[in-house]
């Protein structure tokens, strides 16, 4: 299935070895991000949607929608807030492409909760 993959990474998150200070540059990211959706037309994408799937240093989502008008304000808001915090620096990407939906390594669940893919390869 075809997906619009948002992904997010902390620069240099893995050259800090304080675990207080990592652990705050994650929570600064993931407050940008609910901060930036609350302040465009992307939060319901977000409230329905969203499925972060962790990396450490960031997470990535994919969405169903290809409201790029959209999707571009709410990267504009992220860009305010990041400005305003001036706490991290991070990377944000948008890709489209193909994935699909498997099952987490190590889980007994039968729920599909990650991906894989073509969309997710060429967006790493």
């Amino acid at each position: 299935m075809f997906k619009t993959i948002l992904g997010f990474d902390i620069e240099d998150f893995s050259k800090d070895n304080d675990t207080i200070l990592l652990g705050k540059k994650r929570i600064d990211l993931e407050y940008i991000i609910k901060t930036a959706a609350e302040n465009s037309d992307f939060k319901n994408v977000l409230e329905e949607k969203l499925r972060a799937l962790d990396t450490g240093d960031g997470f990535f989502f994919t969405l169903d929608t290809r409201d790029y008008a959209k999707i571009f304000h709410f990267f504009h808001q992220i860009e305010i807030v990041s400005k305003k915090m001036n706490a991290i620096r991070f990377r944000g990407i948008i890709h489209t492409g193909e994935c699909s939906p498997t099952k987490s390594f190590f889980t007994d669940s039968s729920i599909n909760n990650n991906y894989v893919g073509s969309g997710i390869i060429e967006a790493s």
